[in-house]
């Protein structure tokens, strides 16, 4: 498992792992933009969608957080460099984001359907996290 999953407090680094793992190419960044109205509304921040004010005001306290906390995670080291280190090590995925067992705990399915894990692995384009997981579960790695 990455140092991510390490750090405290435990729900703001979860939330900045699923980010990571919410994929927002150019043009496509409806799920991400969903995410963070949720999180803002969730910790009683108004924005408008599609607002670019909004999108920056959420973005900053949202880095201004990780920052702070990377600050007293790791004294005597650049705050920005050890988030950038971070956002570069797989994380461990616990549930399924998509699929048939969109939503249920990764490790439970693995025991259940070994069959549909493998062939997502030979047949699937899997990102660097889920390819993470279900290798560190299967005891690849």
């Amino acid at each position: 498992m990455s140092n991510l999953s390490q750090l405290k407090p435990q729900p703001l680094w979860e939330n900045f792992g699923h980010i990571c793992s919410i994929p927002h190419p150019s043009k496509h960044e409806g799920k991400i933009l969903e995410f963070l109205l949720a999180w803002a509304k969730k910790h009683n921040i108004t924005v408008k969608a599609h607002d670019a004010i909004g999108d920056v005001m959420v973005m900053k306290l949202l880095l201004s957080k990780l920052v702070s906390i990377a600050k007293e995670q790791f004294p005597g080291i650049n705050p920005m460099k050890k988030l950038e280190e971070l956002t570069l090590q797989p994380i461990f995925v616990k549930t399924f984001k998509f699929g048939k067992y969109k939503g249920r705990n990764i490790e439970e399915v693995c025991d259940e359907d070994i069959g549909y894990i493998n062939w997502m692995m030979e047949n699937m384009d899997l990102d660097e996290d889920m390819r993470y997981t279900l290798d560190k579960i299967m005891g690849h790695i």
